[in-house]
C-alpha cells in the first residue's frame, strides 16, 4: 500500500499545479503532525515510511504521464480524430533563470473586460445618482452622463457577449451549433440598431435604467455612435463567420430532409438515401446526439458516417488551448524553471485518469523506490 501513496500523492500534486517539494515540506509534515495528535506517535512513525521526497513525485509523475500518453494512443489508434493548434499575435516572455524565455498567449477574456466595466460603470452610475439636486450641475462638469450612458450600453453589450462565449466552451458543440448561436447574435445586432435609431433601449436594460432614472432622453448623437459600433460589430462577425458557411453541412443536423449536398461520390449519395428512408433509422435520430447518432450508423453505413464525423469532430473554439496556457503560466515559473512541462501539463489537465493499480503493481517490485 506505501507504494501507492507516492503515485496519488504525485497525482495530487499534478492537479493543483504544484512544486514537487510540497509534499515533502507540507503535506507530509502536516499529516505526521495530525496522526501524531490523534492517533500516536508510534503511527505516525509509519507515514516516515513513505517515499515522498522531490525526486520520487517527480518520477511518480513521469510514470503518470507515459501512462496517460499510452491510454491516449491506444485509444486514438484507427480512428478519426481532431487536432487543435492555437496561435496568438500577443505574447508575454516569462524569463526564467535558465534565460530561456517561455512564451504563453495572453488570452483575451470578454468576461473579465465586461465586469470591470461594469464595476466602472457601478462607481459612475451611484455617484452621479445619488447626488442631491442643487449638486446637479457641478456633477455635470466633472462626470459627463454622457460618458455614463455609454459605459452602460458597453457593460450591456460585454453581457450578451459572455453569454455567448460561455455557451461556445461546451465541450460537446459541434460547428454547426455554434453557427446558429453566432447567427442568432447577428439578427439580434440588427435589432438592437433598430431599436435604438427608435429611441428604445429597453433592450439595453442598464442603459434604460439609467435614463429612466435621470429622466434623460438619449441624445441624436450618442444614438448615431451606439448605431455604428453596433454595425462595426455585425460587419466583424460577418467577417469571420460569413452566412451560409455552413449550409452544405446541414445533411448531418437533418439527414431525413435536407438537401443532397454537391460533390459526394456515389457511394455516398446512395447510403444518404437509405439513411433518409430508414424509418427505424429516423426514430433513433429523434432521441440521440448528433455525433451518438453517426457513430451508431457507421457500421452499415461507413462513408457516409466517417464524412458527417469529420464535420463534427473538430474543435469549435480555443477553450482547451487558453486552458493549456493558463497552466503553463501556474506551473513555469522562476522558481521551477528546469521542470519538465510537458508531463506536467499532461497530468494536470487531462481527463485520462492514470491507472493507478497497474503503476502500483510495477513499483512493488522495486521496494527501493
Amino acid at each position: 500500500m506505501r507504494f501507492c501513496l507516492p503515485i496519488q500523492k504525485a497525482y495530487r500534486v499534478a492537479q493543483c499545479k504544484k512544486p514537487h517539494t510540497i509534499v515533502e515540506e507540507l503535506v507530509l509534515p502536516a499529516a505526521v503532525d495530525t496522526v501524531t495528535i490523534m492517533v500516536g506517535e508510534d503511527a505516525a512513525k509509519q507515514l516516515l515510511k513513505v517515499p515522498l521526497s522531490d525526486s520520487t513525485i517527480s518520477q511518480r509523475m513521469e510514470d503518470m504521464a507515459e501512462d496517460i500518453n499510452n491510454q491516449l494512443i491506444c485509444t486514438l489508434k484507427g480512428k478519426d480524430f481532431a487536432l487543435q493548434l492555437h496561435e496568438r499575435s500577443s505574447w508575454m516572455k516569462l524569463q526564467t533563470t535558465t534565460k530561456t524565455p517561455i512564451l504563453f498567449v495572453i488570452s483575451f477574456s470578454w468576461l473579465s473586460l465586461g465586469n470591470s466595466l461594469h464595476r466602472v460603470y457601478v462607481l459612475r452610475h451611484e455617484i452621479y445618482s445619488y447626488l442631491h439636486e442643487e449638486e446637479y450641475r457641478l456633477a455635470d462638469k466633472c462626470i459627463d452622463p454622457d460618458f455614463i450612458a455609454r459605459l452602460a450600453i458597453l457593460c450591456n453589450i460585454f453581457e450578451k457577449l459572455n453569454i455567448l462565449k460561455k455557451s461556445l466552451q461546451d465541450c460537446n458543440t459541434n460547428i454547426l451549433q455554434l453557427s446558429d448561436k453566432v447567427d442568432g447574435l447577428k439578427k439580434k445586432l440588427i435589432h438592437w440598431k433598430t431599436s435604438i435609431s427608435d429611441g428604445n433601449c429597453t433592450c439595453f436594460p442598464s442603459l434604460d435604467q439609467f435614463l429612466k432614472e435621470n429622466e434623460m432622453v438619449l441624445k441624436e448623437d450618442l444614438r448615431t455612435v451606439i448605431v455604428q459600433y453596433l454595425t462595426q460589430l455585425h460587419i466583424y462577425l460577418q467577417k469571420y463567420f460569413p452566412e451560409n458557411e455552413v449550409e452544405p453541412m446541414q445533411w448531418v443536423r437533418d439527414p431525413f430532409s435536407a438537401e443532397m449536398p454537391p460533390r459526394f461520390t456515389n457511394q455516398e449519395v446512395e447510403q444518404l438515401i437509405d439513411i433518409s428512408t430508414d424509418k427505424t433509422l429516423k426514430m433513433r435520430f429523434q432521441v440521440q446526439s448528433l455525433p451518438e447518432f453517426w457513430c451508431k450508423t457507421k457500421e452499415e453505413y461507413q462513408e457516409i458516417s466517417t464524412r458527417a464525423l469529420r464535420i463534427l469532430i473538430p474543435f469549435t473554439t480555443t477553450y482547451l488551448c487558453e486552458a493549456g496556457f493558463s497552466a503553463v503560466a501556474v506551473i513555469k515559473s522562476k522558481y521551477r524553471s528546469k521542470v519538465n512541462i510537458e508531463r506536467e501539463m499532461r497530468v494536470a489537465i487531462s481527463k485520462i485518469t492514470p491507472r493507478f493499480d497497474e503503476l502500483c503493481k510495477e513499483k512493488q517490485a522495486h521496494p527501493s523506490h
